[in-house]
């Protein structure tokens, strides 16, 4: 795919997220930029982004972690090890690590080329307000926490469900 083609995709999947956080309406470039410097912070830095990764075999994966968890001679459990505090490892929040699978390797591209910070978190770091809500899905609570402004963007294969808009 083009490099237009992830932008758009990207813009679609944090506009709301994003737009909220920073106060904009709008992700067009103010006046002072020139095409991509928009993508910055007020100051002229990169801006950065809480991004929580879903760990899910063969979609949004950590390799590094696996290999790390492999290396301890235990057994990693996609959704599951570097989801939860007394199983995770350093690598699991590193977001150049988020690299595998379908969706993790297209948004660990996307995620680079627009040269943003990346703050890597995974379900291990649901807030207190997103584990109160009444789901069974993970990926419910990650789209509340980007409601809650705790998230920025979660990486996952998503569906829309009426629970989630």
């Amino acid at each position: 795919r083009s490099f237009e083609m992830r932008l758009s995709f990207f813009f679609v999947v944090s506009y709301c997220a994003l737009s909220k956080i920073y106060g904009q309406t709008s992700f067009a470039c103010p006046p002072y930029s020139k095409g991509w410097p928009c993508l910055k912070a007020v100051d002229g830095k990169p801006l950065t982004i809480r991004v929580l990764f879903m760990d899910k075999a063969f979609v949004t994966s950590n390799p590094a972690a696996v290999a790390k968890v492999a290396a301890m001679g235990k057994p990693y459990i996609p959704g599951t090890t570097c989801d939860t505090s007394a199983t995770a490892v350093p690598e699991c929040f590193v977001f150049e690590n988020w690299n595998g699978g379908w969706i993790g390797a297209f948004m660990n591209q996307v995620l680079r080329d627009l040269g943003v910070n990346v703050i890597a978190l995974t379900k291990a770091n649901f807030s207190a307000a997103a584990s109160k809500v009444t789901t069974a899905s993970s990926f419910t609570r990650c789209v509340w926490d980007v409601r809650f402004g705790n998230v920025d963007l979660c990486v996952g294969d998503f569906w829309e469900t009426p629970e989630r808009r």
